[in-house]
């Protein structure tokens, strides 16, 4: 939830300082809260991906590993004609946007974090500390399906 207020920050600072006028600076210090928010938005996704898939969490990292490089790969392909077409302040303007409005996610996950993980079957098996009683519903889960 930290990253998640600093990532949006850092992009409307950065927009706004993309004048003519403006020193490089202010550009430069907006990097600062940009690479804060990707950081901390980076490592508690695969904390909670870990902590809500146990042993399986690995398939789901791998998941969201893939998912990420994809979009890497793709971004030069619109990224280069977005801001140019439309300004690199609006253009940064957009993407402050979009990060607010994801924002959001993170405190829906711990508002409403354990209905969700009840509605996935493998994330509700390592619901809870004790190991054996994992170990207990994942051999009944599996006995049953």
């Amino acid at each position: 939830m930290f990253g998640a207020i600093w990532l949006p920050v850092g992009l409307f600072i950065y927009s706004f300082t993309q004048y003519g006028f403006v020193s490089w600076v202010g550009p430069a210090i907006a990097l600062a809260p940009i690479a804060v928010g990707i950081f901390f938005i980076f490592e508690s996704t695969y904390s909670f991906t870990s902590d809500c898939y146990g042993e399986n969490s690995s398939s789901a990292i791998a998941g969201q590993g893939l998912l990420r490089n994809t979009l890497g790969a793709v971004s030069p392909l619109f990224a280069s004609q977005f801001f140019h077409n439309v300004g690199s302040q609006y253009a940064g303007l957009v993407l402050a946007l979009a990060a607010s409005a994801l924002a959001l996610i993170p405190f829906v996950f711990f508002k409403m974090g354990k209905k969700i993980r009840a509605r996935s079957k493998l994330a509700s098996l390592h619901e809870g500390d004790d190991t054996e009683k994992r170990k207990m519903r994942w051999v009944q889960a599996h006995k049953a399906g």
